[in-house]
């Protein structure tokens, strides 16, 4: 589940250290490292994953991740590809 990509996937921001994005919800567009691309009415939202808290939609059950583990995901997943 950690290694797990996130696009098309529902997603609402629960909490962010830039407090105009809290609350805003849409379908994940597109992943980076440190951010996430969120389409919501035909516009998208750069969101930082750093310092933010997600509920994330999969299939049937929410999920609320912490946005610093997403960012630490992508280096343990460097590691595991270069053994």
């Amino acid at each position: 589940m950690s290694f797990r990509s996130f696009i098309d996937c529902e997603i609402k921001i629960l909490y962010s250290k830039n407090k105009a994005l809290e609350n805003l919800s849409g379908r994940i567009i597109f992943e980076t490292k440190n951010m996430l691309f969120i389409e919501k009415n035909g516009k998208i939202k750069k969101v930082p994953k750093s310092g933010s808290v997600f509920l994330v939609k999969l299939n049937t059950r929410n999920i609320i991740v912490c946005g610093d583990f997403l960012v630490n995901r992508y280096v343990k997943l460097k590691k595991i590809i270069r053994k």
